[in-house]
């Protein structure tokens, strides 16, 4: 895939989540233009400025009112020197033991795949969930992300003080033409917090689950730990 937008966009829709190495690679753009949402999520050069080796901890929190639901687990995105750049070849973890998803290494990285592997991981999860294609949930996530995403400044505490941030929420499948197929997991909403004052450039993201009433069934949300 030569294009950082096209790759990047291949990377939700296609099977295999070893096609994120072309999307986190810089390449010629002679592709539309991309949008905002696309630009600030997959595109922006978030591992610029970080040293390697390093580690970027993230901590995933499963809140789910089915008994035996809810968990705490880990993410790390682990950061060595690239072949052509000191930063950074990426290799990752997304949560352990059963719940261990595999994540490929990518080479000269530029943005920060933690949100792709999130992407991925829920996109298997509805799978599980509904019996659906999974190549249906990565298009309609993508899709919104290029047409309904809503881009909003906010601000966050990070080591100590308030620095400036933007939210990127979506909710991909109200809209699904297939929504009827799979009510319950279409209300699935995801929010996605970036800022370029926190390591990796990706402060959390978080995807919501409500009930009919609009109280929290199931709540999944990945933070950055402290460095």
């Amino acid at each position: 895939m030569k294009t950082t937008r096209a790759a990047s966009i291949a990377a939700i829709t296609t099977a295999l989540l070893l096609s994120l190495a072309s999307a986190l690679t810089h390449a010629e753009d002679t592709s539309p233009e991309p949008s905002a949402a696309e630009r600030l999520l997959f595109m922006n050069p978030h591992l610029t400025g970080l040293k390697a080796p390093s580690t970027l901890r993230y901590q995933f929190v499963r809140t789910d009112s089915a008994e035996g639901g809810s968990f705490t687990d880990k993410v790390d995105v682990q950061l060595a020197r690239g072949k052509t750049t000191p930063c950074c070849k990426v290799s990752g973890s997304f949560l352990s033991g059963e719940r261990a998803m595999r994540a490929p290494e990518v080479d000269d990285a530029r943005s920060n795949p933690v949100l792709m592997y999130f992407l991925e991981y829920e996109v298997r999860q509805l799978q599980r969930a509904t019996k659906g294609g999974a190549a249906h949930f990565r298009q309609r996530i993508r899709l919104s992300l290029v047409d309904e995403a809503e881009l909003t400044p906010t601000h966050i505490t990070w080591a100590g003080r308030e620095v400036d941030a933007t939210t990127v929420q979506v909710s991909p499948f109200l809209n699904d033409p297939y929504r009827a197929r799979f009510e319950r997991d279409a209300r699935k909403r995801y929010s996605f917090v970036i800022s370029d004052a926190v390591p990796g450039g990706v402060y959390q993201i978080r995807s919501l689950l409500p009930t009919e009433a609009g109280t929290a069934a199931v709540e999944e949300t990945l933070t950055l730990l402290p460095q």
